[in-house]
């Protein structure tokens, strides 16, 4: 059974943070040495993610967090933002409009995170939960680098 709680906070990291705690550690034999340069980016990454590659290895590159050995842990990382933005983009604003009921004009909102189905019931728009999964992938991919 592997070690109970969140990973270790890279040292680097507490460093940056200012730390007691890094000042304390001492090095692991295993640590692996920073990545010299911004890695190449694997094929497998999709053409939206490919767009934040750069930003975000640089980025962690200069916390000192970007080992050569995470380029998939990245790829995951870059991924699941692109999936974020996607189904953050495909929640509709939410807009007014107007509509007569029982000769009465009344105006109401459609869009946004509640969607409303043919039989009138209101529900979570379906972009919503992908966005929120999205989100949660992205999370995770960052607590690799300890952040």
């Amino acid at each position: 059974m592997g070690k109970r709680g969140p990973k270790r906070t890279p040292t680097e990291v507490l460093d940056m943070r200012g730390s007691a705690l890094a000042k304390g550690r001492k090095e692991d034999a295993a640590t692996v040495p920073p990545a010299p340069a911004i890695p190449k980016c694997p094929s497998w990454v999709s053409k939206p993610a490919k767009k934040h590659w750069r930003k975000i290895a640089k980025e962690l590159s200069e916390l000192g967090v970007l080992a050569s050995t995470d380029i998939h842990a990245l790829g995951l990382l870059v991924d699941a933002l692109a999936h974020y933005i996607e189904a953050r983009d495909q929640v509709p604003e939410i807009e007014e409009y107007t509509f007569t009921e029982g000769g009465q004009e009344q105006t109401g909102k459609r869009g946004g995170i509640v969607d409303e189905t043919d039989k009138g019931n209101k529900i979570q728009h379906p972009a919503v939960g992908a966005r929120n999964k999205a989100w949660d992938m992205f999370m995770k991919a960052l607590r690799e680098f300890g952040l």
